[in-house]
């Protein structure tokens, strides 16, 4: 099993990002800087997920969020990854700068007790 086994997947991902952005996506940048929104989100998942035949998480494209990422995920939960942890191959696909832009929460409600001045 080698890089050659993956080449379908990285196509298929690929090809389903292209048609929802209507553009060339390199595998390297983050979906949501090239367009994508939330429900994009949800409908490319569920595309890919339909394609090859893998029930994806509802967060997998925020969680691995450049084509090379998601592809990772996806050949580990087909078992195409040659020995390698998902986190290993994401090392090599996903690059530090990468993970560090796209490493955030999103926060559905927030609330906090903020302190306010002393009065004297």
């Amino acid at each position: 099993q080698s890089r050659k086994d993956m080449l379908p997947i990285i196509e298929q991902v690929s090809t389903s990002v292209q048609r929802l952005l209507q553009q060339d996506v390199d595998v390297h940048t983050p979906l949501m800087e090239a367009g994508l929104d939330s429900l994009g989100v949800v409908e490319l998942r569920n595309t890919i997920s339909s394609s090859v035949g893998v029930q994806l998480p509802s967060t997998v494209i925020l969680d691995y969020p450049s084509i090379n990422a998601l592809t990772a995920y996806i050949c580990g939960e087909l078992g195409l990854q040659e020995g390698l942890g998902v986190q290993k191959e994401l090392q090599g696909a996903v690059s530090a700068t990468e993970m560090g832009a796209t490493g955030c929460v999103a926060l559905n409600s927030f609330s906090a007790v903020l302190p306010v001045g002393q009065q004297s």
